[in-house]
């Protein structure tokens, strides 16, 4: 045997005093990833034995003192309420809904019943305590943010429910409502309230003076923000319309000189600037827009020949406006050699069957009208020749966000290669970017799902009425594949072409964020 041999032989032998130990054994995917968590729960375990337990005292202090504070303000309101007689206008409360919330949605904010935030006491009508305390702190953690808006301005106080407008209270009512609802409609009547407000806002000084008064803060903080926050947390949260509209409204206040109220006729001359704006941004983004989208629309409606049969969903101001102007050139053809025939079917659906007042003002112009719920959308779209949808809001990529059962109108005559049209001003596009609507949506009243049932099957909704989670979501959104052309006061343009739009407009219109 050669001595190379010898060498390796000796190199393989075992050490007398070292212990292998067995391979171990190989794990699978699943395995791997089981043995990772425990570690991870493990490490965080450990790490949680090392924190400081003064920290937490102190941390558990403080949600003691609340609960305190929260316990005894609740029961003093239940005696209050007692003592006077009120007029409540619900029976269920916001927190009762949060708590059998889907999980999917617990992201989102919670709705907002009406008899939560207010009371009718004969004919006042207030704001609760809890509403109003929330209200102030809100407001003094804003203060406490940007001290400098305080000292700049000697008259700026901190907002509380008390100092609030009555104009404001009965807007957040008929917002939390649903009284006034629709992208337009809520948007005028938030531009109607602030001209109330600054006609009846007077500057005022501790000293006497207003020369030392900053106008632009003044309005800000006493006049725009707290109405636009209290309806937007107490009562619904803003649409896109809402949020541009106040965008453009804070840009005139900011271009407003600081120290411009040196006298009564200077404030005047101010105040008037700012009512100037609220009235040409009412008729030129909503109304002037709305009769362009009108005359832009009806010639692709009334070139083809034969019967147009045009389907929408709910109620939109836009298509609205379309659907009459249609109606009265169908009547002023009536009977001639050049005769239109056109109908309209109506899809709705529930809760809020908005289709039920486009419905009514139709029949009342003399428009042949079809209704149904969503449910029979297949059986009607092989008569369909075009949809018309309403917007909420379009976003930066083409997608639109609409009420509750747009996107699924839109899918059905996508796939029936029926042509769909958008019609919606401008003034809603919005430059943020949504996938799906689940991130960002609103939730409504779950309470507003519940079906009339009699006899046994009502019984046992009752019984179990504690593990139904009721799921009320206000809008979806609409991919803009689904779409074949959107219809602005600009003209027609495709979905693609909604960020040219947005880049081609005034850009500091979209700049809202909230």
């Amino acid at each position: 045997m050669s001595s190379s041999s010898i060498e390796s032989a000796k190199k393989k032998e075992k050490p007398a005093n070292v212990v292998i130990p067995p391979p171990k054994p190989k794990l699978s995917k699943a395995e791997r990833r089981a043995m990772q968590e425990q570690q991870r729960a493990d490490k965080a375990a450990r790490g949680g034995a090392k924190r400081t337990t003064q920290q937490e005292l102190e941390t558990n202090q403080n949600k003691l003192e609340k609960l305190t504070i929260s316990s005894t303000a609740k029961s003093a309101e239940i005696s209050g309420a007692a003592a006077t007689t009120t007029t409540p206008l619900s029976a269920t409360h916001a927190d009762k809904h949060h708590a059998s919330s889907v999980s999917l949605v617990s992201h989102l904010p919670p709705y907002h019943d009406p008899a939560s935030v207010f009371r009718l006491i004969g004919p006042t009508l207030q704001v609760l305590p809890h509403v109003t305390a929330s209200f102030t702190a809100g407001a003094s953690s804003a203060s406490a943010a940007s001290p400098s808006a305080s000292s700049s301005n000697p008259t700026s106080s901190i907002s509380t429910t008390a100092t609030l407008h009555p104009a404001i209270l009965q807007l957040g009512l008929d917002y939390a409502t649903l009284k006034i609802r629709g992208g337009n409609a809520r948007c005028r009547a938030m531009l109607h309230c602030f001209r109330t407000l600054l006609n009846d806002y007077q500057l005022q000084s501790t000293n006497g003076s207003t020369k030392t008064i900053d106008v632009r803060q003044a309005i800000l903080h006493d006049v725009l923000n707290p109405a636009f926050s209290f309806w937007t947390h107490y009562c619904r949260p803003h649409s896109v319309s809402m949020g541009n509209a106040f965008t453009s409204i804070k840009h005139v206040v900011a271009s407003l000189d600081r120290t411009g109220a040196s006298s009564s006729s200077d404030w005047n001359e101010q105040r008037n600037v700012l009512l100037q704006h609220l009235h040409e941004y009412e008729r030129e983004r909503m109304e002037f827009a709305g009769i362009a989208i009108c005359d832009v629309a009806m010639p692709l409606l009334t070139k083809q020949q034969g019967e147009q049969v045009i389907l929408t969903i709910g109620y939109s101001e836009a298509v609205a406006k379309i659907l009459l102007r249609l109606a009265q050139r169908r009547e002023a053809l009536q009977g001639g050699d050049d005769e239109f025939s056109v109908r309209v079917i109506i899809v709705d659906s529930r809760p809020n069957h908005g289709g039920k007042k486009l419905l009514r003002k139709l029949v009342q112009a003399g428009m042949p009208c079809t209704y149904i719920l969503v449910n029979a959308l297949s059986y009607v779209l092989q008569d369909v020749t075009k949809v018309l949808l309403g917007a909420s809001a379009l976003m930066s990529d083409g997608s639109v966000l609409g009420q509750v059962g747009t996107g699924c109108v839109a899918l059905a005559a996508h796939m029936q290669h029926i042509p769909v049209l958008v019609c919606c001003e401008t003034y809603k596009i919005s430059n943020k970017l949504y996938l799906e609507s689940i991130t960002h949506n609103e939730l409504g009243d779950p309470n507003a799902l519940n079906i009339e049932l009699h006899g046994d099957d009502r019984a046992d909704m009752a019984s179990n009425d504690s593990a139904v989670k009721k799921l009320h979501l206000m809008y979806d959104l609409t991919p803009a594949s689904f779409v074949s052309g959107i219809v602005t006061e600009l003209g027609i343009v495709p979905a693609s072409s909604v960020a040219v739009l947005l880049r081609e407009m005034t850009p500091q219109e979209f700049k809202y964020e909230n």
